[in-house]
């Protein structure tokens, strides 16, 4: 007989060892570091807190304003702002990010629950959806959002009674980032259709109205400022070649194969080695074909046993469409192809129900991945430096799956001098003046 949802066996004890101890080892590394780890974005959204700490202090600032409308891709600001008012900021900026890792365990953990998944996921995706390349990217925003995303899924495949609740987090979703809080309005329509519940429809209202402010405020208040980031670019430049060798790499890239590089030149191939590096490229590639591979039998089975997750199923069809055709940016949202089709594969992985052979070859591959991810983590972002590398790598490889994680090392820099002058994303909760320094590219 099936097991119900929330059922935990046994055979789930070593899987939820390994998944809270994998958690608590990048929260135990990044707080007993004492540098703020060097994450690509993160350095920003750090600097951007600390501008929000001082707005709310009121103290003056001739280079940023704060935009009076709500803003997506916010939360990280917020919340290490709010944070920097009782702490020093470099503790605010860990802290925030140790929360972040937290709740994306919890989040794993509360839709394997809701969707009994079998324990080869718990080994999977960890690596293939939070401590992987977003995070060396320090797309932050876009981690609790997946997060939120994945618990919002778990709530809808409880049958959720409460619709302010459902409406609290797609509030949530909304400051944290567009892409997953539109997955999950689409996740709630499709279930509202299938279990003909559609007062649960009510509950978008808020975050709709939200959508709406946004949209005019930024159009209107700040005469669309934000267009400052490339509203719309095309992936053509290259040819049909390069288009399928850009949507390939957004697919494999999350999977937890970490390459960071400079330049031309991978610290991965350097510390590992060239065998052990191609080793790595080849796991991830034949990850990849096996999760899609397990993706497509459980799909096809929910919609035979017409099973209650099928909703899921043709919300992550429809990303997955929307990835294929979506350009290298849009509306100053950097691959939101990639984005799309992460968040719709970290749900659409985490409610696979059958355990099918594959997963154990899949489970073997992303702890091979989590080794060397996890041994990455542990040496390089706490470093204010680029390491010298002198092993030279052809720039096609260097490209798959990089993680030039130190690029935006100057906010924190500027940040230790006291100097506040840097412009930053146009997108995000600040607009700089013109007569802010312009060095991030």
């Amino acid at each position: 007989m099936p097991q119900a949802p929330d059922a935990l066996t046994p055979k789930h004890t070593w899987p939820r060892i390994y998944l809270f101890s994998l958690f608590a080892a990048y929260i135990l590394l990044v707080l007993f570091h004492h540098a703020v780890p060097l994450l690509g974005d993160y350095s920003i959204w750090t600097y951007e807190g600390v501008l929000f700490r001082n707005h709310l202090l009121g103290l003056a600032d001739a280079f940023h304003t704060l935009k009076h409308y709500p803003v997506p891709n916010s939360a990280t600001t917020v919340g290490i702002g709010l944070l920097a008012l009782v702490m020093p900021w470099q503790l605010a900026a860990k802290l925030w990010l140790c929360l972040q890792l937290a709740f994306s365990a919890f989040a794993l953990r509360s839709i394997f629950r809701a969707s009994n998944a079998p324990a080869d996921l718990w080994f999977i995706l960890p690596t293939a959806t939070f401590l992987n390349l977003n995070l060396w990217w320090g797309f932050i925003n876009f981690q609790w959002g997946i997060a939120l995303a994945m618990f919002f899924a778990a709530m809808l495949l409880r049958s959720p009674k409460r619709i302010w609740i459902l409406g609290l987090m797609l509030v949530l979703l909304f400051f944290t980032h567009m892409i997953p809080f539109t997955f999950a309005a689409l996740m709630l329509a499709l279930y509202a259709y299938q279990v003909k519940r559609y007062r649960l429809l009510l509950s978008v209202v808020p975050s709709a109205l939200l959508t709406l402010w946004y949209v005019w405020g930024r159009v209107f208040l700040a005469h669309n400022a934000d267009a400052h980031a490339p509203m719309l670019s095309t992936l053509g430049q290259g040819g049909y070649a390069w288009i399928l060798a850009y949507k390939v790499n957004s697919l494999v890239k999350g999977l937890g194969f970490i390459n960071p590089v400079d330049t031309q030149r991978s610290l991965s191939l350097s510390l590992f080695g060239k065998p052990f590096y191609l080793i790595l490229l080849m796991a991830t590639l034949v990850l990849a074909a096996l999760l899609l591979w397990a993706i497509a039998q459980s799909a096809r089975a929910s919609f035979r046993s017409d099973a209650p997750n099928r909703f899921l199923w043709i919300t992550g069809g429809i990303c997955g469409v929307a990835y294929l055709f979506l350009p290298g940016t849009a509306l100053g949202v950097s691959d939101p192809g990639s984005r799309v089709l992460q968040v719709s594969l970290a749900v659409m992985l985490a409610c696979i129900t059958r355990p099918l052979p594959v997963l154990r070859v899949a489970k073997a591959l992303s702890v091979l991945l989590m080794v060397s991810g996890l041994s990455l983590f542990a040496y390089i972002p706490f470093q204010p430096a680029m390491p010298k590398v002198n092993t030279a790598i052809n720039p096609t490889l260097a490209g798959f799956a990089h993680a030039p994680y130190n690029y935006a090392a100057f906010y924190l820099d500027e940040l230790e001098k006291g100097e506040l002058d840097e412009a930053v994303f146009p997108t995000a909760l600040f607009l700089s003046s013109p007569s802010a320094q312009h060095r991030y590219q």
